[in-house]
């Protein structure tokens, strides 16, 4: 079973991967998603969250939750949580994937300053040579 928000322009598409759908984990999910990413919606097309139980009626830390994101600037991040309970797993992955977006988006704004630092450097030598040279 699997539901499709549209939220701002991201996606959010969740699939439970168990014998019954749970109206109220989908929208704790959800409210967990925009929580903690909603500042971040604009650089996120779409989310994919996964829920499954690993070992089935025999219990123990089986609850998992898989979060895909794919960005708008291209890429895909992943996360996962893993719990006792479905809420603690799902909290445990949207933390995960808040946490691997900023690394992301941090590593892109470093490129970025890089590059743009290195583009000052060979416009300020190019500067210095046609003066020298006129």
């Amino acid at each position: 079973m699997h539901s499709e928000e549209d939220r701002s322009d991201m996606k959010i598409d969740i699939r439970m991967a168990t014998n019954r759908d749970s109206p109220a984990l989908r929208q704790f999910a959800e409210h967990a998603l925009m929580r903690k990413l909603g500042a971040r919606a604009e650089r996120i097309r779409r989310v994919r969250i996964r829920l499954s139980d690993a070992n089935g009626p025999r219990g123990g830390v089986d609850k998992v939750c898989q979060i895909r994101l794919d960005l708008a600037a291209g890429g895909e991040v992943g996360a996962s949580g893993e719990s006792l309970g479905w809420y603690e797993a799902v909290t445990i992955a949207v933390m995960n994937a808040r946490m691997a977006v900023d690394r992301r988006l941090d590593r892109a704004r470093a490129r970025k300053t890089r590059e743009k630092a290195m583009f000052e450097v060979v416009e300020r030598e190019s500067e210095e040579t046609r003066r020298t040279n006129a």
